[in-house]
């Protein structure tokens, strides 16, 4: 299969996507919320706007049409609003029993979108609120992690979930240069230099995104895993694309520069998606197609890390990925990515992940 036909179709449900959120922006500026997939969660819709302003960036970059630069506008107003932030924490659940802030995945996601913001619409004020957000969080330098934080500005520890805190630094290394100077870009290098550490494999080469923190946490995860292991295997699964996605922006953002233990790692990571057994089991998981955009993150990771694996057709591997999302639940009667989901708010407003494709020559040899 080759790449460049279904990038075109990546492209053209980006823009007819752009086309029907644009339609479905509240006056206030925010886009529909979902609930945070298989978990149920009650979200605001700080999410949702985070990755509409993505899209909406995207299309006017490559349309020129004002409309969208409006729609952009007005979803960085919502965003910026001082009552999202309490303690320049995000609040982006509503469910009592979790965190309102929802981790550093919840505070990612929407920094990233006002990282984009900064950049595309010259925007000052995104770059500095998602710098005070991201600073916001207090970073444990022996261990070389961030912690979660509640929206009171409560620190919860050392959040123990490998992909939010590689999403996180991914985030906040596309701010401007001048927002991360000094005390977040120490941060930042500091997490990369601990990251092969942290890289857990399974046999398979799946990812173990829960971390194990000290002899305690690791005798207790332990046990959770043998007795749960078939579920945690699933969800390792899962999100194991989401985590390498996250893994592919940030050394987009910052050059990993992997030593040849790190290198071999990712590689073994890699490997799972050129499995086609390992592929087919993502139909029994929640958590992969419908949930996470499972192609699209699988295609980004194997073309930008695509010098680590001894395959010469990974652009072919990366289309199948592409295709089997676009097929699976793109709706060309609704222009939306909201078919066969249980949450169609959430699944369509990650159309936004194609943008990574898309958007950067250089993932095309």
């Amino acid at each position: 299969m080759r790449l460049a036909p279904q990038l075109d179709r990546l492209k053209d449900a980006l823009r007819a996507s752009a086309r029907v959120a644009a339609g479905i922006q509240s006056l206030d500026g925010s886009m529909p919320a979902g609930h945070n997939g298989p978990h149920g969660d009650v979200e605001t819709p700080l999410r949702a706007t985070s990755n509409w302003l993505q899209v909406f960036l995207r299309a006017w970059q490559e349309t020129g049409d004002a409309q969208y630069r409006d729609c952009a506008a007005r979803c960085v107003e919502y965003l910026l609003e001082p009552r999202h932030r309490p303690a320049s924490i995000f609040r982006c659940h509503e469910v009592t029993q979790k965190l309102h802030s929802n981790g550093p995945i919840g505070q990612a996601w929407v920094v990233d979108a006002l990282a984009s913001g900064a950049r595309v619409l010259d925007h000052g004020e995104c770059a500095r609120i998602a710098a005070e957000v991201v600073l916001a969080h207090p970073f444990d330098e022996a261990l070389g992690l961030w912690h979660a934080v509640e929206v009171d500005g409560t620190s919860r520890g050392v959040y123990a979930t490998l992909n939010q805190q590689i999403w996180l630094a991914a985030a906040a290394s596309r701010l401007p240069f001048a927002m991360r100077d000094g005390v977040l870009d120490r941060r930042i290098d500091r997490f990369v230099s601990r990251l092969p550490m942290y890289m857990n494999l399974r046999a398979d080469g799946t990812v173990c995104h829960l971390l194990e923190l000290g002899w305690h946490a690791r005798v207790r995860r332990r046990v959770a895993r043998f007795r749960n292991r078939e579920m945690l295997h699933r969800q390792d699964r899962g999100y194991h694309t989401f985590l390498l996605a996250g893994l592919a922006r940030l050394h987009r953002a910052r050059s990993l520069e992997p030593g040849w233990r790190f290198r071999s790692k990712i590689r073994r990571a890699l490997l799972p998606l050129l499995d086609d057994e390992w592929r087919r089991k993502l139909d029994e998981d929640p958590f992969s197609w419908s949930y996470n955009s499972t192609g699209f993150e699988a295609a980004f990771a194997l073309l930008t890390f695509r010098d680590l694996l001894p395959r010469a057709d990974i652009e072919s591997a990366a289309a199948l990925w592409i295709s089997e999302q676009l097929d699976r639940h793109f709706d060309d009667s609704t222009g939306l990515m909201n078919r066969a989901t249980d949450d169609p708010a959430t699944l369509s407003s990650r159309i936004c992940q194609a943008i990574d494709l898309i958007a950067d020559g250089r993932l095309q040899a």
